[in-house]
């Protein structure tokens, strides 16, 4: 499957990068517009290595106060 999806193509279904880039990476394409994203760090089981990239990813402005409004309470 690998050879069949080139770097363009994964590009545009993931975030993808060096760790250091990976929160101005997920900023740049998501920020405004999603309010929650899911990680699958394959081979990075060292949890503190995300603490950095979450705190910097909690501070991007998601595009609502993260109130629900009454009619899609109901």
């Amino acid at each position: 499957m690998g050879r069949l999806i080139d770097d363009e193509m994964l590009g545009t279904f993931a975030v993808v990068g060096k760790v250091d880039e990976l929160a101005g990476l997920i900023r740049d394409r998501l920020g405004g517009v999603a309010d929650r994203i899911s990680f699958y760090p394959v081979g990075f089981n060292d949890h503190t290595l995300w603490e950095p990239i979450l705190a910097e990813l909690r501070e991007i402005p998601t595009g609502h106060d993260g109130s629900r409004d009454e009619e899609s309470a109901a």
